[in-house]
């Protein structure tokens, strides 16, 4: 008869610190079960196990495998496997939206208690290749396991198992990545279901488009493709058994399920949300007692209005071809949980449809005003554009997706008046900048704004009120860059700047800092942004177009990318050494206030997974240019910081003695609208 095999000193130690990642990384794990006997290791020296990845979030990801030897690492290994079956440890496998990877295989130690593995997932997008969920498993024969939303960043990754295929000792560990589940918010109508939405089709999981797709080990995968790319979808499905399907990782409750009423508690729906491919994956797990069904599908449009907002110039490439302007509404969306801190807004896209009757794509629009989070709620500011056909250009309707909204209504540009206000009827404009006197300093991070105030003149010098009146004048102010180009705040047609009537969280203070402000609109007041850290000094000019043209005085700035450095230590708190601009902490009671961590630094994101940190960022900026949170960890400690005089310190008094690599320790901050700081590298 076999003994048990104990567990030695340094496993032991493994077993306590695994459960205070599990701990800090929100995870659930369910009892660890009894160290194997040798013979449950297996009847041979190495028995061998199957896993694979599905990637159900709406993100292209990469996922790599790291094992021991070392701390939580697991004894396993991939001796005698061909290379395509052996566990990816290098740069991480790209794995796209709705994808299942190769299955994967690996041996496990003989008489160890930990014969597990870590596996780990960054975004596809991401140069910094930064760890977005992780967990470990402890070996073949562990439950499966759930580790919620991670550290803020809104993916989960869990497990469970498959049939077990020939040739191999147990059953296949499949681990599924998904993202915090979120919708538009709706109210409930008359017609029983979330108002307002619109009807796209209706379909049967499983046979439209194309079949299930058998994986190989029992289970199944389908796709309901051709949806609009980033956006949500309102489900009701009629057969209950859909209980045992996972539409992006989601198994829908019983509630949700059915043809009756959402009144009566019954067949209340849920939502998806597409990938970028405008895809919705199903999974049907081997056993399950779906085959499909049929499903009513809706979604939640965007909002928009638009107006002209030249008239017949004596501007001759305005005359012939009249600006637009087009505003996108706020939106709200609510998630199943509590929000995560990391919120990647998919840009709206602008698309046109020219006088061959084809929809093209025009440009990308990002949410002026940043984004406002509290419990499970988060709200998206609006937006706005200008949009003026170039030379040769014949685009006749204009429509906004994406922003997790479907198609807005079309908008016919020929059925939209020119402005009633004339030059008759004003004097004089002024357009001066708030921060600064002459020339200013603008950070360009996509999320700081100069706040710009607009006085118009009527015939008598009377200055013109924001309401009423002649006030819709203002709306038909405009900028031109100092290449004499039409500002459009669209990013990939006309430069990276934008100038808003919609105001966000950081108003310039002139010292390339923001204030926290209210986000407002106002008719007389625009504020400039821009990503474009190239331009150095630059300019515009304000310009009306009505029945003649007016230019007024240029507003110069010089666009910035400042950096700070940190120095000093952890526990007297780490001064900033400042280089164009002073750092100010945001005010605790805003949703946009900055939250700093700091984590002992390890060698490298495979060979150790402990690493920096940066704050939570709310400006909504290209996803290229957002910082995201390094969570990349072994043993971590997370402290919140604040900034006091110049200092980064401790917000509480905060016992360190946990973290076993204070003298090793990196920390990296960020101001809370995207100047770079840090690193700051503790003397071992």
């Amino acid at each position: 008869m076999s003994t048990v095999a104990k567990p030695s000193t340094k496993t032991a130690k493994r077993v306590g610190g695994i459960c205070a990642v599990a701990a800090l990384m929100g995870g659930t794990f369910a009892a660890l079960p009894s160290p194997a006997s040798a013979s449950e290791v297996g009847a041979t020296a190495q028995p061998t196990y199957e896993v694979d990845v599905v990637n159900h979030s709406g993100t292209d990801v990469k996922v790599r495998f790291f094992y021991g030897p070392g701390e939580h690492q697991g004894d396993v290994n991939t001796d005698g496997l061909p290379d395509a079956q052996k566990l990816p440890t290098s740069a991480g496998v790209p794995l796209d939206s709705g994808a299942k990877s190769a299955n994967y295989a690996y041996k496990v130690g003989s008489g160890t208690y930990d014969n597990g593995y870590w596996v780990e997932v960054t975004r596809g997008d991401d140069p910094n290749d930064r760890t977005v969920a992780k967990m470990y498993r402890w070996n073949p024969g562990e439950q499966p396991a759930s580790v919620k939303e991670q550290a803020g960043t809104g993916f989960k990754i869990e497990s469970h198992y498959e049939q077990k295929q020939s040739g191999y000792s147990d059953k296949k560990t499949r681990i599924v990545i998904s993202e915090a589940r979120a919708n538009t918010e709706t109210a409930f109508g008359g017609a029983d279901f979330p108002y307002p939405l619109r009807w796209e089709l209706d379909m049967r999981v499983g046979t439209t488009g194309s079949p299930w797709k058998d994986l190989g080990d029992g289970s199944q995968q389908w796709k309901l493709e051709n949806l609009q790319a980033n956006a949500d979808y309102w489900f009701r499905c009629y057969d209950t058994t859909s209980t045992s399907l996972a539409f992006n990782g989601y198994f829908p409750k019983a509630e949700e399920l059915g043809g009756g009423l959402a009144s009566d508690g019954r067949g209340k729906g849920f939502w998806a949300t597409s990938d970028k491919t405008g895809a919705i994956s199903v999974l049907r797990p081997s056993g399950a007692a779906s085959q499909g069904g049929i499903c009513d599908v809706h979604s939640a449009p965007n909002k928009v209005t638009a107006k002209r907002i030249t008239g017949t110039s004596t501007d001759r490439a305005v005359n012939e071809r009249p600006i637009y302007k087009v505003d996108i509404e706020a939106k709200t969306r609510a998630f199943a949980e509590d929000h995560p801190s990391q919120l990647r807004v998919p840009p709206y896209v602008v698309e046109g449809k020219d006088s061959s009757g084809q929809w093209r794509k025009v440009g990308t629009v990002l949410p002026s005003s940043t984004t406002s989070a509290s419990g499970k709620r988060v709200s998206h500011g609006g937006s706005d554009f200008l949009f003026q056909n170039k030379a040769g250009e014949s685009i006749t309707q204009l429509r906004v997706t994406g922003g997790y909204g479907t198609s807005s209504n079309e908008i016919p540009l020929s059925s939209l008046p020119a402005p009633t206000v004339t030059m008759n009827d004003i004097s004089a404009m002024e357009v001066k900048a708030q921060s600064a006197a002459g020339r200013i300093t603008l950070e360009a991070n996509g999320a700081v704004q100069e706040e710009l105030s607009m006085k118009l003149f009527d015939q008598n010098g009377t200055l013109i009120p924001q309401s009423g009146g002649l006030s819709d004048a203002y709306d038909s102010i405009y900028f031109r860059d100092e290449n004499g180009r039409l500002i459009t705040g669209m990013h990939g047609r006309d430069g990276a700047s934008a100038v808003s009537r919609h105001r966000g969280a950081t108003i310039n203070t002139g010292a390339g800092t923001g204030a926290m402000g209210a986000q407002s609109v106002e008719k007389n007041r625009a504020y400039l942004s821009t990503t474009d850290s190239a331009a150095g000094l630059t300019w515009l000019t304000p310009t009306l177009d009505l029945d003649d043209h007016m230019d007024t005085a240029n507003v110069d700035t010089r666009y910035t990318a400042p950096t700070h450095r940190l120095t000093g230590t952890i526990s007297s708190g780490v001064p900033i050494a400042q280089n164009t601009s002073q750092i100010t902490a945001a005010p605790a009671s805003t949703s946009a206030a900055p939250t700093y961590r700091v984590k002992a630094a390890g060698t490298g994101a495979v060979d150790n997974p402990a690493s920096v940190a940066v704050f939570r960022y709310n400006a909504l900026v290209p996803a290229d240019e957002l910082p995201r949170e390094n969570i990349q960890k072994d043993k971590v400690a997370s402290l919140p910081m604040a900034v006091q005089a110049g200092t980064l310190k401790l917000a509480t008094a905060s016992d360190l003695t946990s973290i076993e690599n204070l003298k090793g320790m990196t920390v990296h901050a960020v101001t809370k609208h995207g100047t770079a700081v840090g690193p700051y590298q503790a003397p071992k």
